[in-house]
């Protein structure tokens, strides 16, 4: 005998939920509200003890602000849509901040570009 289940998006993890009257979170607000935090903190270990988190996910909540360009963190900012909101997850986000680009590659801050 074999069983068929159905399967959803949702259930394999490849769609976030969208609860009713829960709204998705927005990675670019968090990533403020933790940079925010870090001003006050001093560091990203303190900054995640406070908000429950590890020290790596404020590290790449910190690195969207960083790589992405201004234009696409305020359009980020301030969407509310819900179906919008679940593909513009963390994950998604870092990826694209390191698409290549208009003045790539970059190189670290004290290397050079020659090898030896």
């Amino acid at each position: 005998m074999r069983v068929v289940v159905p399967w959803d998006r949702v259930a394999l993890g490849l769609e976030l939920p969208v609860l009713p009257g829960r709204p998705l979170p927005n990675p670019v607000v968090r990533a403020r509200e933790l940079q925010a935090a870090l001003a006050q903190h001093g560091t990203a270990a303190e900054v995640a003890r406070a908000y429950g988190v590890t020290r790596a996910s404020v590290c790449q909540y910190l690195t969207l602000l960083r790589r992405l360009p201004a234009e696409l963190l305020a359009e980020v900012e301030v969407e509310k849509d819900p179906v919008k909101l679940s593909k513009l997850t963390l994950r998604r986000l870092l990826k694209a901040s390191r698409a290549k680009g208009e003045g790539w590659p970059r190189q670290p801050a004290g290397r050079t570009s020659t090898r030896r």
